[in-house]
């Protein structure tokens, strides 16, 4: 039997340093419940495209994967009903875990937010150490910055449409009290959990992936990207009075959530592809966009996306400015990357 095990609620690869990084010091399965049967994966058109892009564990289970379907079924594609369908899929996700926690008996248990408070409950009934992974925004510090954004921005329909259940934020809660070691993605769910009462030796960076290859410029381009969606929680509306106010073009990349509607028409906005300056974010709620982790261009970013938790207020477009204005005078600065967390999981599989 494994010494970790981690369950993996989504799909994909975001968790791949995580996983590697508990391979290193002890026997660790990936219990992955929607990972698709390697049979499907063959099948032809979009049903293969969907099963390759659900890469297989050490542990799956068919019955979730079938819930997933059927739920996103349900959704279509209404923005809020798929955010109600993940928080769901989470809860069906967490009671397989408990089932297997108790079949299986590994020592530490990593289970992700949302998806963790039965699981926790059947680690702890074996004596198993309980690592939790915040890769979700904390949602009541959440709730809190959309509705400040929401009175700056009424116009934007997201900032206003979008809470959460009161039974996830219970959750949510209940699950960092259970953990014996929270995970967080950023500088800004951290200074949240410390100021929730979570003891700092109770905080760890979450292996992040590789930074984006982002090549600068040979020269100046008066170019500077949006990081993630152009969306109003990415902080769109500063990025563009901030761009505009220094003459630069802002590169965004559009999608379902991008407000306003019209962006890519305005001016001074531009969606195509190439050389940028600089990085921008000025989000305002909790943000891990990839572009963010560049390390070859200017990173100018919100507390709520910065590498380390400090940079312009997100509604202030002025002191973005000035911000970005020095930045291209500048070096790029380097951010010391986060400790290893190798030994940590080894104290705590041992």
């Amino acid at each position: 039997m494994s010494v970790i095990a981690l369950v993996a609620c989504a799909p994909g690869r975001a968790l791949d340093p995580l996983v590697a990084t508990c391979r290193e010091v002890a026997a660790t399965e990936l219990w992955s419940p929607l990972a698709a049967p390697p049979w499907l994966a063959r099948a032809p058109g979009s049903l293969g495209r969907f099963a390759q892009r659900r890469t297989a564990g050490d542990l799956s289970s068919p019955f979730v994967l079938a819930i997933d379907g059927a739920l996103r079924g349900w959704a279509r594609s209404e923005t809020d009903r798929r955010y109600r369908v993940d928080f769901m899929l989470r809860v069906a996700i967490d009671a397989w875990a408990a089932r297997e926690v108790h079949r299986r008996k590994p020592r530490v248990v990593i289970a992700s937010s949302l998806a963790a408070r039965r699981t926790f409950a059947a680690a702890r009934a074996i004596g198993a150490t309980c690592v939790l992974v915040l890769d979700v925004p904390l949602l009541r510090a959440l709730h809190r910055d959309l509705d400040r954004a929401a009175a700056v921005w009424p116009e934007r329909r997201f900032l206003r449409r979008f809470r959460a259940p009161s039974w996830a934020i219970a959750r949510q809660e209940a699950e960092r009290v259970l953990a014996d070691l929270v995970l967080v993605r950023g500088a800004y769910a951290r200074s949240l959990c410390l100021a929730d009462g979570i003891p700092a030796g109770r905080i760890a960076a979450l292996p992040a992936p590789p930074a984006p290859s982002l090549t600068p410029p040979s020269a100046p381009t008066g170019r500077i990207r949006l990081a993630g969606l152009a969306a109003a929680r990415h902080g769109v509306d500063t990025a563009l009075a901030a761009a505009r106010s220094l003459g630069l073009t802002l590169v965004v990349r559009t999608g379902e959530g991008t407000e306003p509607a019209e962006l890519a028409s305005l001016p001074g906005v531009s969606t195509s592809d190439g050389a940028v300056d600089a990085i921008l974010c000025p989000a305002i709620c909790e943000t891990y966009a990839p572009e963010l982790r560049a390390v070859t261009l200017p990173v100018i970013a919100s507390p709520m996306a910065s590498a380390d938790g400090h940079g312009p207020d997100p509604y202030d477009a002025t002191a973005f400015a000035t911000a970005i204005d020095a930045a291209l005078r500048g070096t790029v600065p380097q951010h010391e990357p986060a400790p290893s967390l190798a030994p940590l999981l080894a104290s705590l599989a041992s």
